[in-house]
């Protein structure tokens, strides 16, 4: 439980340093490890920490991909999405909505037949 602990503080630090500034980070981390419900999450087994902690992480992973542009933050950002799956069905209910806000950006994006191109395998398929 302290691992999901300190994975989800480090991840609401980098998501609030990320989008606003360090002093941002450290108020939204500090906020989050002291917040009562995590306290008592470390107390008694829920599986509502590790939930939180996935959450988190996976949300800095979508700011990374900058609108999906960027291929290794968005291939680590699947993987999350599959772990958070694992953790606990309600996951995808949290992270649904940034998850298609950023597809919608990345779709307006001028640049979007690059983006699909970079991810596109190059092992040539389709024909």
């Amino acid at each position: 439980m302290w691992g999901f602990l300190v994975v989800g503080t480090l991840a609401v630090f980098g998501l609030g340093r990320r989008l606003l500034d360090p002093a941002a980070g450290l108020l939204a981390a500090f906020l989050f490890a002291t917040a009562p419900f995590v306290v008592f999450s470390l107390l008694h087994f829920q599986l509502d920490l590790p939930l939180t902690a996935m959450v988190a992480l996976t949300l800095y992973a979508l700011a990374r991909t900058d609108a999906l542009a960027d291929g290794r933050w968005a291939l680590g950002l699947g993987g999350l999405l599959g772990l958070g799956m694992l953790t606990k069905p309600p996951f995808a209910a949290y992270v649904s909505g940034a998850l298609l806000w950023a597809a919608w950006l990345a779709i307006r994006s001028p640049d979007r037949r690059a983006r699909l191109a970079a991810c596109w395998p190059r092992s040539g398929w389709p024909p």
